[in-house]
């Protein structure tokens, strides 16, 4: 058998009034049971929700989903499952969004459901990129480190990144450089972004050039 819910006596008039004005400031049931907030006897939560519900306090925006929430049919879920399993690793959550008249949560939700995030996130290339520069970028802290850390007759001398304002060292191996041949000798012109954000620079060019646009359903 099922366990009965506990009996609590209805709210007296001033304990009505302090609910409402804890709802008007936004706490939640939970927050209100765990502090007893409405005063003696200490209610749970399902009997605060209850009362919430009994005085109309539940939240408009909640039941507004609920209604403008976008039900398919047979056919138009499983086409929307086959896209989803065939183009998510091509498309953003938001981009199928658009093209299925849903929100970007009800996208991301079904590839959970499907199954379809553990391998996004094998095989997204965004993410492999960002594992890579994370790896790189701690790769050149330890040999910034150790250069610092170096006897140099000439120390090599500290430049901040433009972009992301890291201080890296002024060297090939953490600025891109030009060299340009004087009268004197050669000169070497270092870029003003790090090697790190110039590779996330060019990345972030060659998805736009790649990103494809996706037509809307007729």
């Amino acid at each position: 058998m099922g366990r009965q819910k506990r009996w609590f006596p209805g709210l007296t008039n001033e304990q009505k009034e302090k609910l409402r004005e804890l709802r008007q400031q936004g706490l939640t049931a939970k927050k209100i049971s765990e502090l007893d907030l409405l005063g003696p006897p200490h209610r749970p939560v399902d009997n605060i929700q209850d009362n919430m519900s009994r005085f109309g306090l539940v939240g408009k925006n909640r039941s507004l989903a609920t209604k403008n929430r976008k039900h398919f049919s047979n056919g138009e879920k499983q086409e929307f499952n086959d896209f989803l399993r065939q183009n998510s690793l091509r498309f953003t959550p938001r981009q199928i969004a658009e093209k299925f008249g849903v929100k970007k949560d009800t996208v991301t939700a079904r590839q959970r459901f499907l199954r379809i995030k553990a391998r996004l996130a094998q095989n997204n290339p965004r993410i492999l990129f960002e594992k890579y520069i994370a790896e790189r970028e701690k790769q050149l802290e330890v040999l910034a480190q150790k250069l610092r850390e170096q006897k140099r007759i000439l120390p090599l001398e500290d430049r901040r990144c433009k972009k992301c304002e890291k201080v890296w060292l002024r060297h090939k191996k953490f600025f891109f450089h030009t060299i340009h041949r004087t009268n004197c000798g050669t000169s070497w012109n270092f870029w003003l972004v790090c090697v790190i954000c110039a590779a996330k620079q060019r990345h972030q060019k060659r998805v736009a050039q790649r990103q494809p646009k996706i037509s809307v359903i007729e």
